[in-house]
């Protein structure tokens, strides 16, 4: 599962037995196939997610920001850094 995310075409973190990802279903189904049929089994607002964590599966607001920083990080090669002006 860590070399999938790790080869997902967009950045996607391992979470028990599935994974948090920005990606489609159709992504999913392309970039996982090598692995397992996934379906997408809960849909998060990013803000939320980050501020209350998840009810299911039972994340905490910390772990949340974690789990998100880290994909934040994967994203860096998918294109330019975000910039300030």
């Amino acid at each position: 599962m860590e070399r999938a995310c790790r080869d997902c075409s967009t950045p996607a973190e391992a979470y028990q037995r599935g994974f948090f990802s920005f990606a489609s279903q159709e992504e999913v189904d392309r970039d996982f196939a090598n692995v397992a049929i996934f379906e997408i089994k809960s849909n998060h607002k990013l803000l939320d997610f980050l501020k209350d964590g998840s009810d299911a599966p039972e994340i905490r607001p910390r772990e949340a920001q974690n789990i998100v920083s880290s994909m934040f990080r994967r994203a860096e090669p998918f294109g330019d850094p975000l910039k300030s002006a």
